[in-house]
């Protein structure tokens, strides 16, 4: 496999996920790099599950380290301080939820070759249950013709993104962050890459922002709302 030209580390929230976050770990100490590209953070759990693993693993921890935040950020706000660690000049972020085995999301970011410095690279889910289909298009059928741009299947990851984009004012700490990410590149006329990436089914637990239609709702609404906030936040002076 050729080496991209790419320096990043990948952040990855962790809320009460302990069997996903237990499984996580036991996928990536395989990898065969010796620098920290996964940054775990603990976002806010109520308890140290996550924390106490970590101790008792650190013979494993070869390419990743554990970041604890004291309170839930969201899930936006859980990636921006992980965000705030990294310390190449690309930052990378994914779910811990197991939908996407870690190790393809690596193999993903490695693979990738580009010249620019300001550009979005988020995959395009695949393969994914019809249920996860079906949602992922109604949400884009409703608020693209809102937000005046094609934003279906904005939830995809991995993302990946130069570190001065968390220089921006205003990124949300919900899960709209996807949302406003793909938003603040298409407002911006900026370079946005989008290859496949195949999807399963959640190993582990349940999603904590995912798990019902009036979560679905509210982050429709929010986002509709959000509109004249996230012009006014994504205008480049």
């Amino acid at each position: 496999m050729k080496k991209n030209n790419l320096n990043y580390q990948i952040v990855v929230p962790f809320y009460n996920d302990f069997e996903n976050f237990k499984e996580f770990i036991e996928i990536i100490k395989n990898i065969n790099i010796k620098e920290k590209i996964f940054l775990l953070v603990d976002n806010g759990s109520s308890s140290n599950e996550l924390v106490e693993y970590s101790k008792h693993n650190k013979h494993q921890e070869s390419c990743w380290k554990l970041i604890r935040s004291e309170k839930n950020l969201g899930f936006g706000g859980g990636v921006k301080y992980g965000a705030s660690f990294v310390e190449k000049d690309y930052v990378a972020w994914m779910p811990g939820n197991l939908k996407l085995n870690p190790h393809d999301v690596f193999i993903f970011l490695e693979k990738f070759q580009i010249k620019e410095q300001d550009f979005l690279l988020k995959a395009k889910r695949v393969e994914r249950p019809l249920m996860d289909r079906l949602k992922t298009i109604i949400f884009g059928l409703i608020v693209s013709p809102f937000i005046k741009f094609n934003m279906m299947d904005s939830g995809g990851t991995p993302n990946l993104v130069n570190k001065s984009f968390f220089n921006t004012s205003g990124i949300p700490n919900d899960f709209s962050f996807d949302v406003f990410v793909l938003f603040y590149f298409k407002f911006n006329k900026l370079p946005i890459y989008r290859p496949n990436i195949i999807y399963r089914k959640r190993m582990h637990g349940k999603s904590h922002w995912q798990n019902s239609l009036s979560a679905e709702i509210d982050l429709t609404l929010n986002v509709i709302k959000s509109k004249n906030d996230w012009i006014k936040n994504s205008s480049k002076s």
